[in-house]
């Protein structure tokens, strides 16, 4: 029997693989712009969530976030964090207004597979729904797509 059904895991191992690549770390504090901290593994707590990934230095990456500063102005029921990749306090631009997390040394970012900005990832109860590698990015249709709603 153990045959038989060997097949199938082979098949499972490629999809499993897929899901790993955008798992994020379990519980990772990281700095929070302005003071204190933020922990990114409380975002699981929440039915909708979004995580973006950007750098200071990456004009599309500063596009998009603030089509998603807009964006989450008018959102309901939806959490948002950013991380901020290698980008001192002094180069987050003064107009955001979400909570920004300071990955100064890039390693939260590695862990979870980032290599390049921007990248947004849309969580469902901490379940990576929908991912997008670089912009410009609409966010109210990938939110719609990735809440189900």
């Amino acid at each position: 029997m153990q045959q038989r059904y060997g097949w199938f895991l082979f098949l499972l191992v490629p999809v499993w693989i897929v899901l790993a690549r955008f798992a994020l770390p379990s519980s990772h504090v990281l700095p929070a712009f302005g003071g204190g901290d933020i922990d990114l593994a409380t975002l699981s707590d929440s039915e909708n969530a979004v995580i973006f990934f950007w750098r200071g230095d990456c004009q599309t990456a500063l596009d998009d976030l603030a089509a998603l500063d807009k964006f989450a102005q008018t959102a309901t029921n939806l959490r948002v964090v950013t991380v901020a990749m290698n980008t001192p306090p002094e180069d987050v631009p003064a107009w955001v207004t979400l909570p920004v997390a300071l990955d100064l040394d890039g390693a939260y970012s590695a862990h979870a597979d980032v290599a390049g900005t921007p990248m947004t990832l849309f969580l469902r109860w901490g379940v990576v729904k929908a991912g997008r590698f670089g912009g410009p990015v609409d966010f109210d249709e990938m939110y719609q797509d990735a809440s189900g709603g």
